[in-house]
């Protein structure tokens, strides 16, 4: 064999080397798309929705239960609707002279396997600066945005003040 085929060959066992290693980096980089977009699902909901108002009422309320279904902590750190100008987070405390307070949260936490419940009286998250009347039965589209960049996006349903048994 001469000194150009031993060349030719090295090069060609070097260059199967490579590809090999090239698609073992492409199946790890799908592996870790795949449990990264597993990972984004661990946030579910139940018994949601966003209180319908009077009309020219410039807010609402969104009430709801997020469960923690993953196994870590998500964190989240801000809310926004299609249908307001502006979304917080927010819970009433009693104060020491015994008057209810509504103040701002600037995070809500959710344990790995537990839930966080936003009710009337609560937690809630606040639709301020409404775009539009509500009317029972249409959609409010919120996504909240948790402390990793990931938004949740879900559809909660307009209700009557008066159809909600837990109002």
């Amino acid at each position: 064999m001469t000194t150009f085929s031993r060349l030719k060959m090295t090069a060609i066992r070097q260059t199967s080397s490579l590809v090999r290693l090239s698609r073992s980096a492409c199946k790890v980089s799908l592996l870790l798309a795949i449990s990264t977009s597993v990972a984004w699902a661990e946030l579910t909901l139940k018994d949601a929705h966003v209180r319908a108002m009077p009309p020219g009422q410039p807010v609402t309320a969104a009430f709801l239960t997020l469960m923690n279904t993953g196994k870590q902590e998500i964190v989240l750190e801000s809310a926004s609707s299609d249908i307001s100008h502006h979304s917080e987070f927010h819970s009433h405390t009693m104060d020491e002279k015994g008057v209810m307070r509504m103040r701002e949260e600037t995070q809500i936490s959710i344990p790995a396997g537990q839930s966080f419940v936003f009710k009337p009286g609560h937690h809630h998250i606040m639709l301020m600066g409404l775009k539009k009347n509500l009317v029972v039965g249409d959609n409010v589209q919120l996504t909240l945005t948790d402390s990793s960049g990931q938004q949740h996006v879900f559809d909660l349903p307009v209700q009557s003040l008066h159809s909600v048994g837990q109002d």
